[in-house]
């Protein structure tokens, strides 16, 4: 995804958002030439994944979604806000591994080589200090100010509307099969089926 891992940083960073994402992924899936994909998507690839399955004739053909819902908790929203973007810079890889580690700790109890194994590919070593793949700007649309179209009460992901994100997952053309997770850090109670 732009602004991630391997790929090129944008120069405009109001374009890190869920229409440029679902824009780029038609875009590969075209390239491809393929007929149908099965989308697994977790947190942002989930939101992606929704809004590319609500499109008219969506290549998707099935759809499993992790960490990722119609309603996200603000409390979530914030965890998140508290480090995206934000410049890290680590001693070590390993003092970067457990930076990463330390942030997803809620993801359950994990061995040091598994951490080790989901966190050395976000990390990359520049100027001898190493540091997180993602273009720090990346944080910039969700600190947008408020428009006179959403209220920040019931503000999420890219400014949508709790209201506009029940229709996005009403659009999807296949009914969902959902399985939250029994502690999921963004469903809420009341948006679980």
């Amino acid at each position: 995804m732009v602004g991630r891992g391997l790929s090129d940083w944008l120069a405009d960073p109001l374009h890190y958002s869920v229409p440029q994402y679902v824009a780029d992924m038609v875009t590969l899936i075209a390239r491809l030439n393929v007929e149908t994909v099965d989308w697994f998507g977790t947190s942002m690839g989930g939101l992606i994944g929704m809004a590319l399955g609500g499109l008219p004739n969506t290549p998707i053909r099935k759809m499993l979604l992790n960490d990722v819902g119609p309603h996200i908790e603000p409390v979530a929203l914030a965890r998140i806000g508290d480090y995206l973007g934000k410049p890290a810079r680590f001693a070590s890889l390993d003092e970067g591994v457990r930076h990463a580690a330390a942030l997803a700790a809620s993801f359950g109890p994990l061995t040091d080589e598994e951490w080790a194994s989901i966190n050395t590919p976000l990390l990359l070593e520049r100027d001898g200090a190493w540091g997180f793949r993602y273009d720090p700007a990346s944080r910039c649309p969700s600190r947008r100010p408020p428009t006179s179209r959403t209220r920040p009460e019931g503000r999420s992901y890219g400014g949508r509307s709790r209201r506009s994100r029940r229709r996005c997952w009403s659009c999807v053309a296949k009914p969902p099969t959902c399985c939250p997770a029994k502690r999921s850090r963004k469903w809420s109670k009341r948006a679980r089926p």
